[in-house]
């Protein structure tokens, strides 16, 4: 389960890994939509990813509109040695130190939870 915000993703259970989602996500539209899909079945939100997605290209079309209005945030990745086109999407300013402040904040809690 990887989760690129505020939720942090939940350690295994018996482990104490935690993982941090800081770089830019670099993938084509049916990558973000697979990954979309998990996080909905994940937080039980399928519901409302299907009223974002309620046409085919959905995604996309999405993608291409937050290029128009952030083009510092979301860029459509060239095609490279013949393969696929694909996006990137850079994460908010201070993004990342938001979430390694978050992460201390959930370490301390499973260590007082599981003693790692």
């Amino acid at each position: 389960m990887i989760i690129n915000g505020p939720e942090l993703i939940e350690p295994a259970p018996g482990s104490c890994e935690i993982i941090l989602l800081t770089e830019a996500w670099d993938g084509r539209e049916e990558e973000l939509d697979n990954l979309l899909a998990e996080n909905a079945r994940y937080t039980n939100q399928t519901q409302d990813l299907s009223k974002i997605k309620w046409k085919s290209g959905a995604i996309g079309e999405g993608l291409a509109q937050l290029e128009k209005v952030r083009p510092d945030r979301v860029t459509k990745r060239p095609r490279k040695h013949g393969g696929e086109r694909g996006w990137i999407i850079q994460p908010p300013e201070g993004h990342v130190e938001y979430i390694k402040e978050k992460a201390e904040e959930q370490k301390a809690k499973q260590r007082i939870k599981t003693g790692c």
